[in-house]
């Protein structure tokens, strides 16, 4: 059976230090590249809805991504996820990632299932990525590690050598 994982936007980059950046932009950004690379919602089969809290600068966002990306106009992101929980036909077959006491109430009385935003995080990596530590706890927790934006510019750069290019 496939998941649709509803992610608490802000709350999830407000939680990883990685993640959370001056300018909301780049935090959003940061965050769809990990979801990319990383997909810990799982399978290409699971469903991945990241929702936000509307400003007025989103209403034209247009980016491509191979998940949903919704923000919301005149309702916060919580009572966006608690509406798409409880118009659910299947509230079991989804999962709703984030910290926010009330929301993961809210959504479990539904029949949602809840997950803590750094779980979600860390089902991200392989087993040869968890081996070797390839995105550490340090990384979740800010304590010095590479976060994702860093690690992509050094893999940038190093294409660019190895490939001699400009």
């Amino acid at each position: 059976m496939s998941l649709t994982y509803i992610v608490d936007g802000y709350n999830l980059i407000k939680r990883t230090p990685c993640f959370d950046h001056d300018v909301l932009r780049s935090a959003r950004s940061a965050l769809f590249s990990y979801l990319e690379v990383f997909r810990p919602h799982g399978s290409l089969k699971n469903k991945l809805v990241v929702v936000f809290d509307s400003k007025g600068d989103c209403f034209d966002y247009r980016e491509e991504h191979s998940f949903e990306v919704a923000f919301t106009n005149g309702e916060t992101a919580d009572d966006k996820i608690k509406s798409i929980v409880s118009l659910s036909s299947q509230p079991r077959g989804i999962v709703v990632v984030t910290d926010d006491k009330q929301l993961k109430s809210a959504v479990r009385s539904c029949g949602a299932r809840v997950m803590a935003c750094a779980e979600f995080l860390k089902k991200g990596r392989s087993p040869e990525e968890k081996q070797a530590g390839f995105f550490n706890a340090g990384e979740l927790d800010g304590k010095g590690a590479l976060n994702i934006v860093q690690k992509e510019k050094i893999t940038e750069e190093l294409g660019r050598i190895w490939l001699k290019k400009k």
